[in-house]
């Protein structure tokens, strides 16, 4: 079974398995396993009295042991027969605690749980496909045992009365299963069940299982910094907010590509907006006009509503239509006008508000005041289709030489082993220093993405 199939599985069984273990430790607390075989072995249903249970614990990893929690279904209820089949699985050091859990999942079949302590550097996941392979256990997984360090008083609340109380642990450190993703030093939440006596927690009646690994979860963090650009990329990006009116997309993208230095472009509009406002004028009392618009649908226009009598010959109206795609909203203003020239009405028919992005790729890397010259040529043929571009509108691609971010979290230094890629105001050289607000997502102290966009770029856009 894959290692995605087995997270899946992590916390359906984990409820059954710490619940089982908790019972099993209070009736047999020196955990040893039984030697006898065990036919229809009856599975615990429910934690014993006075079992306690706290959740969302902070919890750091100290150290990882060489023991796991292993799990699978069998339909084999010989307890004996079982566990001799597992200890001649290669890589299995020794096995203590197993025990049949009672689940509904699979028909037939019962959940076998155990603990088991690998040989030294042994491959979990090499046991796993022994275990299926041989027929043993079907949909294998495991926790891993870890010492963690837990704070030292923790409020518990009781499962079966819903009493609560404040627990001081003579050690901050207890055994916890944990995901086999898991390292030390990882900040972990768990959930932590325990027996008490008084006040006082049972040593051997102590469980707690790793909730949420915040340390593999990859955090978004961002970071001014100062970096000089190490390339400049022969792609200019337009981005514009715009009102638009309908103008043809391959129109505007052929225009482009036929300017001088230019080798193509692509021309798309994002977040259209579903409707748009009509203004309509009537020689006649408007009542009738807006009878036979009530009812009036035809694709890609959805519904017509009155927003606002202006007087009595004059009307604003809203349209609704289907704004999946940018050729609608030129079809729903061509379906309408026609419509409305066939009343005999004046009319005037509003835009969509959107969002243009364009990408132009260039025959070569532009610097300075090349790039500015080139975005004048651009911001031409754009104003030839109803779009003025700002100066914030435009960007050039780039990569900056970046040594290292920072985790504000931890303050831990992450070093950065590639140019990063980034969004620059025109007009720069290689080897400007540019300051420049930096994105990423680090996971543990390894990152997982990191961009920038110039800082006065991204001013110019917010404002």
């Amino acid at each position: 079974m894959n290692s995605e199939k087995r997270k899946m599985l992590f916390s359906v069984f984990m409820a059954i398995v710490i619940i089982g273990s908790i019972l099993s430790l209070a009736i047999n607390p020196k955990g040893r396993a039984r030697e006898e075989p065990q036919a229809n072995a009856t599975p615990p249903v429910e934690p014993p009295k006075g079992t306690f249970k706290a959740e969302n614990v902070d919890a750091n990893i100290e150290q990882l042991t060489s023991s796991y929690r292993i799990y699978g279904y069998t339909e084999n209820y010989n307890t004996y027969e079982l566990l001799e089949q597992i200890k001649a699985i290669k890589g299995i050091k020794g096995i203590y605690n197993p025990a049949y859990r009672e689940s509904k999942q699979l028909e037939q079949k019962v959940l076998f749980v155990f603990d088991a302590t690998l040989e030294e550097d042994y491959n979990i996941e090499a046991v796993f496909d022994a275990l299926e392979e041989k027929g043993i256990l079907s949909d294998v997984g495991a926790y891993r045992k870890a010492m963690v360090k837990i704070p030292p008083e923790i409020e518990l609340k009781g499962i079966d009365n819903n009493a609560t109380k404040k627990v001081k642990f003579d050690t901050p450190f207890i055994v916890a299963l944990v995901g086999l993703n898991s390292k030390p030093g990882d900040m972990l939440k768990i959930t932590l069940f325990a027996q008490l006596q008084g006040n006082v927690p049972i040593k051997n009646a102590i469980e707690a299982f790793e909730e949420q690994n915040i340390s593999a979860m990859p955090a978004f963090f961002e970071q001014d910094i100062n970096a000089s650009i190490e390339s400049l990329k022969n792609t200019i990006l337009v981005s514009q907010e715009i009102a638009y009116n309908g103008f043809s997309l391959d129109s505007l993208k052929a225009d482009l590509n036929a300017l001088k230095d230019i080798n193509d472009s692509t021309v798309t509009v994002h977040f259209l907006s579903d409707r748009f406002m009509v203004r309509v004028w009537a020689d006649s009392n408007t009542d009738s006009l807006l009878a036979d618009l009530n009812d009036f649908k035809e694709k890609p226009i959805e519904k017509i509503e009155l927003s606002k009598r202006l007087d009595k010959n004059a009307v604003l109206l809203e349209v609704s239509f289907d704004s999946s795609s940018a050729e609608n909203y030129a079809g729903a203003k061509q379906t309408l006008a026609s419509m409305l020239e066939s009343k005999g009405v004046s009319f005037e028919i509003g835009d969509a508000n959107a969002f243009l992005n364009a990408r132009i790729t260039l025959a070569r890397s532009v610097h300075g005041k090349d790039a500015e010259t080139i975005a004048e040529k651009i911001a031409t043929v754009f104003a030839n289709y109803g779009v003025l571009l700002s100066e914030s509108s435009f960007a050039q691609e780039a990569a900056l030489d970046i040594n290292s971010v920072t985790r504000p979290d931890t303050g831990a230094s992450i070093p950065v082993k590639e140019p990063v890629a980034a969004r620059l105001t025109l007009g720069h050289n290689v080897g400007d220093v540019v300051e420049a607000k930096v994105s990423f997502y680090a996971m543990r102290n390894e990152l997982v993405y990191i961009t920038a966009v110039e800082k006065a770029l991204a001013d110019m856009q917010v404002s």
